[in-house]
Parts: C-alpha cells; structure tokens; sequence
C-alpha cells in the first residue's frame, strides 16, 4: 500500500469498533437506529477512524 500500512493496521481500528459496536447491541444498549448511528459516529471518532459517507 502507497500509505506504508499492511491491510491488517488499516483495518485493525475498524474491526475494534465493530466489536465494540457490536457488543453494545448484544448488551441491549442500543435500541433505535439513531442511537446505532449516534454510537457508531462516536466509536469511530475515538479510534480516529475516517467517517466516509457518515457525516
């Protein structure tokens, strides 16, 4: 890759999020779809994950 990183580092961050994410819903933590929104929205900026097409 032109950027430096191995497709494991570039997809590391998003994968951790979707755990997360994921475990929250499991918990039943996130209800609406809104709130699934609101939550992912946040994940991703604490990772400093890229937020194509969610803003």
């Amino acid at each position: 890759m032109s950027s430096g990183l191995d497709a494991r580092q570039l997809y590391k961050g998003r994968i951790e999020a979707a755990t997360e994410i994921w475990s929250k819903i499991m918990r039943n933590e996130v209800s609406t779809r809104n709130q699934l929104e609101e939550l992912v929205y946040i994940v991703y900026k604490q990772k400093g994950i890229e937020l194509q097409g969610l803003e």
